[in-house]
């Protein structure tokens, strides 16, 4: 599987690499997101806005974590 490579402009640094996709792999996650987008939009408004705010949460509470990564 080939890999696309970010190189920092400035530094010519290398900061990070992901695997390439196939259009055939893009079309499944798109798929797969579209699917998942007509669930959420039947759930209340309410409990959606309640759902996120409880992610929000959790993903400040471990920033330094997510900072490290």
């Amino acid at each position: 599987m080939s890999v696309i490579r970010v190189v920092s402009p400035a530094t010519g640094e290398e900061i990070a690499a992901y695997p390439e996709h196939t259009p055939e792999q893009i079309d499944d996650a798109l798929g797969a997101a579209h699917t998942a987008q007509r669930s959420w939009r039947r759930i209340p408004f309410a409990e959606r806005r309640d759902l996120m705010l409880v992610a929000a949460t959790l993903l400040r509470s471990r920033r330094t974590d997510f900072a490290l990564l």
